[in-house]
C-alpha cells in the first residue's frame, strides 16, 4: 500500500540529474573557490533539445505572422534565433561563475593564474576602501602559511629550490 507520507519530498528528490533536467532547474547552490562564500551559479553552459524545439516553435510562429504561409526563409530565421539562444546562455552562465564578493574569475584562473589573482587583489582593495564593507559579511580567505610565503617568494625571484634526493 503507498501512502502519502512514503512520497519522496524536500531536496533529495531533485538531486537526480536527469529530475533536475526535467524540472528545468538550471542554478546550483555552490561555494566560491577562493572565499568560500555560498552562491548560486547557473549550471546550464549550452542550450538542450528543449531550447531547439523552443526555438523552432518561436520561428515558426514568427514566419506565420510575417509571411502568412511556409516560407523557406524562416530556416535562416531559425538559425538566427539559436545563434542568439546558445549566445544568451553562454552569456549568462559565464557573468554568473564569477564570484560576486572577491570577484574570483574561475575560467580566467585555468587559463592565466596571474591575472586572476591580479583581479581577486584588486577586487579586494576597492572592497577595503568601500564603507558598505564594513557592514557586510566578512569573506572567508585563505591563510597563507610561512613555508608556502618563502616557496611563493623564491618563484618570482625566478629561483628554485634545491632538491635533495633520500638516497644519500
Amino acid at each position: 500500500v503507498f501512502l502519502y507520507r512514503d512520497f519522496p519530498t524536500g531536496p533529495y528528490l531533485w538531486q537526480n540529474r536527469l529530475m533536475r533536467k526535467i524540472s528545468f532547474q538550471n542554478r546550483a547552490d555552490c561555494f566560491c573557490a577562493f572565499c568560500r562564500s555560498p552562491r548560486k551559479i547557473y549550471t546550464k553552459r549550452h542550450i538542450g533539445p528543449i531550447n531547439i524545439l523552443l526555438t523552432a516553435v518561436a520561428a515558426s510562429l514568427m514566419m506565420y505572422s510575417i509571411w502568412e504561409d511556409f516560407d523557406p526563409r524562416a530556416i535562416y530565421l531559425f538559425i538566427a534565433l539559436l545563434v542568439m539562444a546558445e549566445a544568451f546562455v553562454q552569456l549568462r552562465w559565464r557573468m554568473h561563475i564569477v564570484c560576486k564578493s572577491c570577484d574570483f574569475d574561475p575560467v580566467l584562473y585555468i587559463r592565466d593564474p596571474k591575472r586572476a589573482s591580479a583581479r581577486v587583489k584588486e577586487a579586494l582593495v576597492q572592497r577595503k576602501g568601500r564603507a558598505s564593507s564594513l557592514l557586510a559579511r566578512p569573506l572567508n580567505l585563505p591563510s597563507l602559511t610561512q613555508k608556502r610565503a618563502g616557496a611563493l617568494k623564491l618563484a618570482e625571484e625566478g629561483q628554485r629550490g634545491v632538491l635533495v634526493s633520500k638516497q644519500v
